[in-house]
């Protein structure tokens, strides 16, 4: 055999094996599929930042605390009104500085204690004669004529039970004789004398240890 001749037919390399078209699509297939996540993915985000910058933009108010409940001051205990407090003009009419040879020395209003008893309102005051004499006064203020005689003889009989004895009895008169009331003075051994007379629907009531000052009193003031 000659060495120079093949023993068999060469090797032909393999051919690759035919395009059938498959491959490519499927490459575009899964890179388009990329791309469109890529964009979703993307849209997501877009939104997100979107809704977050609105919310930026438009925060919820805050709630508003509810104030809270301011207590109601305490009920105070009933007291007899200063004279700053607003009363009746009538009874401001009868507090009177000078009365003949008498200077009011204090005042103070008698409402809790006359409102007490029925009447509209009280008034208290302190005169001292020129010479030293104190005088207490007291006036109240009533809703008719019966109701201020019916104090009065209430003061008489009280009065009374204490030992006083009833020392003169007089008619309280305009100076036309018109009959506006009743007066009685009251008189005990070692006690204040106590002249006592209604004035319409004032009951005012007097008492001194000088029986001509309380008198003078008497004559002198304008109810």
């Amino acid at each position: 055999m000659n060495s120079n001749h093949p023993s068999g037919p060469p090797r032909v390399p393999p051919f690759p094996p035919p395009d059938t078209g498959r491959g490519g699509r499927q490459s575009l297939f899964y890179g388009g599929c990329a791309v469109a996540g890529l964009l979703g993915l993307m849209a997501i985000l877009v939104v997100g930042a979107l809704i977050f910058l609105v919310a930026l933009r438009n925060p919820e108010p805050a709630a508003t605390p509810e104030p809270a409940a301011t207590p109601e001051p305490a009920a105070s205990p009933e007291s007899t009104p200063t004279p700053e407090q607003t009363e009746p003009q009538y009874l401001n009419d009868v507090v009177i500085e000078e009365v003949g040879p008498f200077t009011l020395d204090t005042w103070q209003w008698e409402t809790a204690d006359a409102t007490v008893a029925g009447a509209i309102d009280g008034v208290g005051m302190t005169y001292l004669h020129s010479d030293g004499t104190l005088l207490v006064v007291s006036v109240w203020e009533w809703s008719s004529r019966a109701s201020a005689n019916e104090d009065l003889n209430g003061w008489v009989e009280s009065a009374q039970s204490e030992g006083y004895q009833i020392a003169d009895e007089f008619t309280v008169e305009t100076d036309e004789g018109e009959s506006l009331g009743q007066g009685v003075h009251l008189h005990q051994s070692g006690e204040p004398e106590i002249v006592v007379w209604t004035d319409d629907v004032l009951r005012i009531s007097a008492l001194s240890s000088d029986e001509d000052d309380l008198l003078t009193f008497y004559q002198n003031v304008p109810y």
